[in-house]
């Protein structure tokens, strides 16, 4: 659920109503954070497959979610998309974001599911892990 909130998005009723590219960077960073390790590209670059991209979206949004790829780019870091290869060239960064999110409470109320989040600065977090 972390990618999903990674960047603070606005909230949505349904796949169908949510920014594209909002969906499309959530599903790049759950394929990034997934269990499985991108490869390197031979440039100093990770190579994240397209196919893992799509299977991320389903997983996060449902079947309904079928990303349109594209290169992305999150404050200031390009993700670029190669179509001839299917995959992304993704630079190995140190960090993004200025915070954490934290996943808390999630119920469910008719078909909609409400996720309480709480952001914690990077500061607030490394003090946490101290």
């Amino acid at each position: 659920m972390v990618p999903a909130v990674l960047f603070d998005p606005a909230p949505f009723s349904s796949v169908e109503e949510a920014d594209r590219a909002f969906l499309l960077s959530a599903g790049v960073w759950a394929a990034l954070l997934g269990e499985e390790e991108p490869a390197e590209d031979g440039v100093g670059e990770l190579l994240l497959p397209g196919e893992r991209v799509r299977a991320s979206c389903a997983r996060l949004f449902g079947s309904g979610c079928t990303p349109s790829l594209a290169t992305v780019m999150q404050q200031g870091v390009i993700f670029e998309y190669d179509p001839a290869g299917d995959a992304y060239h993704v630079p190995i960064t140190g960090q993004i974001g200025l915070y954490e999110p934290r996943v808390g409470e999630i119920r469910k109320k008719g078909a909609k599911l409400y996720a309480r989040v709480a952001y914690l600065s990077l500061d607030d977090f490394a003090a946490e892990g101290e």
